[in-house]
């Protein structure tokens, strides 16, 4: 698809409204990935770590997005409060169905669904400041994995077992 430069400058008035565009797409596209990677997993365990992964890994692959989250000066610029809360709200929405189900199912063992959701989307965004210092994704899925074992381990229902006398 071609476009004259006039129309280009028609649909875009610059570069930083073009980039934004960019952004809103790519945040989009890592939605609907994320989406279809959970929601084949057929329990509430293996939902957690394939949207913590898809999100991990997706975000390394959307180098704008990334370069933007981890720059606090161009994430100020470029996204809008709009785009941050949308995205906060998605991944928000998102992990609390997937604890709440966990709890449903006799998966998890928690008692604040809401803090626990906020420690995961700390753990998530430091994971991915972290992941970004590597360009091996050996050592970034290593990583990841031993995030998801800790993770899992503070929420696990406990199986008890009782001795017979």
């Amino acid at each position: 698809m071609s476009i004259s430069s006039n129309m280009f400058y028609y649909l875009f008035k610059n570069k930083e409204s073009l980039f934004k565009i960019v952004l809103a797409d790519e945040i989009e596209q890592f939605k609907i990935l994320t989406d279809r990677l959970v929601k084949r997993q057929t329990d509430s365990i293996n939902s957690l770590c394939a949207y913590v992964t898809a999100r991990t890994m997706g975000l390394q692959k959307s180098k704008n997005l990334l370069l933007v989250i981890n720059d606090k000066s161009l994430s100020q610029r470029f996204l809008t409060q709009e785009l941050l809360q949308d995205y906060k709200d998605f991944e928000t929405l998102y992990l609390k169905n997937i604890l709440q189900s966990g709890v449903q199912t006799g998966e998890f063992e928690i008692e604040d669904t809401k803090l626990e959701v906020s420690a995961i989307t700390s753990a998530l965004q430091q994971l991915g400041r972290s992941l970004n210092q590597f360009s091996i994704i050996d050592k970034s899925e290593k990583n990841l994995q031993q995030m998801l074992d800790t993770l899992l381990i503070g929420i696990l229902k406990q199986q008890t077992t009782t001795l017979n006398s």
